[in-house]
């Protein structure tokens, strides 16, 4: 196999996640390849989900090519030759693993053998669809993504596993990057954290212990890369749920984990997996320009190869399957033959290939208490005596408020984000930008500009098209599916004015 060089690696790699089966992992995974390739960019699907592969069912193809599998047995050395052409010209599979028994036990060497061969997949564009629950082989699929995505529904196991997930996630990428067997130490109260104990403040001790440490977690924490795409959403105010979900993370893991977007429970979709024809190959309408929009977003965002994964898959040769390891690419000594355990005692770890157990493997992960009654939809705004209601008054009567009771409450936001078609403008130091202005909350908007806006960048928020023409000071937080989500505080006026018909519906950010 010809060793490959930087520039034949994907420029974009995305993982997608889901904690536990059943939250539509897959049809999301292979909705958003296709609508990521509609785009032009050559893109390929992996099936990582080991044991229970089906992306070729839901394209519609009996007879894929030897892919993952063909890999493990040696029938194929390289990837590119496994390719499995789709209904679409710019979309090619990876084919996983059967149903067979043993299929998803693969050792330490094999799961770098294909970590390493995915790497050398000549695309634009590799999306890996991992398996579900947290075992090490799943994590460690999910870390090779720079753009890493969580597939939550608003069902409370789905939340509780998806946490359970992320943790072991966070953990799992921060063991990888310690680089003695005294930071493992030190991490090792993290990773046994208990269901309620805050990772976040248990890594702030970490970092008055170790400062040389704490600069290596605040990096990993930084460019984590994790968003949540909210799937089978049945009404609008369900997204509060997922924005809830991002602020318990922030304040249990410690990282930003922004919504990219969000799917709606739909009849078409369901029928598309029995048609095995996915979605975005059908007619457009809403459904489509979701993943639409989720692909754009992903693919405006700036991202850069892992150096570290490249300088080990030039290492790997054919007839090799060693373990990844830092002291391959001359950054870092050695590491020590043994390291400490970050398991309780009796804790087991995936055999290596050649039968020794995986010092990495060895991350429990526990998820917070958290009781949230299935489907709970995010709170009604209520408007003030003098203004209008922002909800249709002929529209059905909102939901009860969810419980209090559960540990997701605190972060349930007290306002709706109401979607408005607006004109507006951006002003600073440098002059006006026109905005459309398409969601406002009582904490921030959404808007849409043909010009570039910088992360932190400090703004005046002008509602140009109300009357009084109010203002809002307001900061560029991040870049969603929909536009630019700038924070601040706006006016009553601005809130007030959201037209009374216009009943609130999925959004996308």
């Amino acid at each position: 196999m010809k060793i490959p060089g930087k520039d034949d690696f994907a420029k974009r790699v995305i993982t997608v996640g889901g904690g536990k089966g059943g939250v539509g992992k897959s049809i999301v995974a292979s909705n958003l390849a296709l609508a990521i390739a509609q785009t032009g960019s050559r893109v390929v699907l992996v099936d990582c989900d080991l044991g229970a592969a089906n992306q070729h069912v839901l394209f519609g193809i009996d007879r894929p090519k030897p892919g993952i599998q063909g890999l493990l047995d040696r029938k194929i050395d390289s990837l590119d030759d496994g390719l499995t052409p789709t209904p679409h010209p710019n979309l090619q599979l990876v084919a996983g693993t059967g149903a067979s028994v043993g299929a998803a036990n693969i050792n330490h060497g094999e799961k770098q053998r294909i970590i390493r061969r995915i790497r050398a997949i000549t695309a634009d564009v590799i999306l890996i669809d991992v398996g579900a629950g947290v075992s090490y082989n799943v994590l460690d699929f999910f870390e090779q993504g720079a753009q890493r995505l969580l597939v939550v529904t608003p069902q409370v196991t789905s939340i509780q596993t998806a946490y359970s997930f992320l943790k072991g996630a966070v953990m799992r990428t921060l063991q990888h990057h310690a680089e003695k067997s005294s930071e493992l130490e030190l991490l090792a109260p993290a990773a046994k954290s208990g269901e309620n104990e805050k990772v976040s403040q248990i890594l702030a001790r970490v970092r008055d212990q170790s400062p040389a440490l704490a600069e290596s977690i605040d990096k990993v924490l930084l460019k984590f890369g994790a968003q949540i795409v909210g799937n089978q959403v049945f009404e609008s105010g369900q997204t509060g749920i997922f924005h809830a979900i991002t602020r318990m993370i922030q304040d249990f893991l410690g990282i930003t984990v922004p919504i990219l977007g969000t799917v709606r429970a739909s009849r078409r979709i369901r029928e598309s997996v029995n048609l095995r024809k996915p979605m975005m190959l059908g007619a457009k309408d809403d459904d489509t320009r979701a993943f639409q929009q989720m692909a754009e977003a992903l693919l405006a965002e700036d991202v850069a190869i892992d150096d570290l994964l490249f300088e080990e898959a030039v290492g790997d040769t054919p007839d090799e399957a060693r373990p990844a390891s830092r002291a391959a690419s001359g950054k870092a000594p050695p590491r020590p033959p043994q390291r400490p355990s970050l398991a309780p005692s009796g804790a087991s770890g995936e055999a290596s290939h050649d039968g020794s157990e995986d010092a990495f493997d060895r991350t429990p992960t526990t998820a917070p208490k958290i009781r949230v009654p299935p489907a709970v939809p995010a709170l009604p705004t209520t408007a003030s005596p003098a203004a209008p209601s922002l909800v249709d008054a002929t529209a059905a009567p909102p939901p009860a408020r969810p419980s209090t009771s559960g540990l997701l409450d605190p972060y349930m936001r007290r306002s709706a984000r109401v979607e408005v078609d607006w004109t507006g403008s951006l002003r600073d130091g440098s002059g006006v930008r026109p905005v459309h202005i398409v969601e406002i909350s009582d904490g921030g908007a959404v808007v849409q500009t043909a010009q570039s806006l910088e992360l932190g960048q400090d703004l005046t928020l002008v509602f140009e098209q109300i009357p009084t023409q109010p203002q809002a000071r307001v900061k560029v937080i991040r870049r969603s599916a929909t536009g630019f989500v700038l924070e601040g505080e706006i006016p009553l006026t601005v809130t007030a004015a959201a037209a009374p018909a216009q009943a609130p519906r999925r959004l996308a950010g």
